[in-house]
């Protein structure tokens, strides 16, 4: 699949989970929290991140780039062969646009419903958040 091609097809995808698009990242607006997902490149391999932040711990007027309470890399393939950064790449060239379409639907679903369900409670519960911030972590009665 050709690069423009990949980008159309994220934001569509992303639009249609109900991310906005804001420059290059796709933000998230949820009740309890604020998740914002960019593309990210390192040492040659293209993944996605995502932050998020707890809307009640930071003022409005503050630029979303400048708050965060959690950096989470995101994983497109879950398969045992995938090891290190690799399990977290984006292979858009050998992907045709329904295999990708199907991967990036299923990515959303996997990790952000649970957001949509009960954003803190589902933080207060998963130990994958334990990077968070002191704030957050006092917030969520963790500490």
């Amino acid at each position: 699949m050709e690069k423009r091609i990949f980008n159309k097809l994220t934001k569509e995808i992303f639009l249609e989970y109900g991310f906005i698009k804001e420059k290059n990242n796709y933000i998230l607006n949820l009740e309890d929290v604020t998740i914002v997902v960019k593309f990210c490149s390192w040492r040659g391999v293209k993944s996605f991140n995502y932050y998020f932040y707890i809307n009640e711990l930071y003022d409005e007027s503050v630029p979303f780039e400048k708050k965060f309470d959690s950096v989470i890399e995101i994983k497109m393939e879950h398969t045992p062969e995938l090891r290190g950064y690799h399990a977290h790449e984006i292979l858009y060239e050998e992907y045709d646009e329904m295999k990708y379409k199907e991967l990036l639907t299923t990515m959303l679903h996997r990790y952000f419903d649970p957001y949509k369900k009960n954003a803190l409670q589902f933080l207060r519960d998963n130990d994958y958040c334990m990077c968070l911030t002191k704030k957050a972590r006092q917030y969520l009665g963790l500490i």
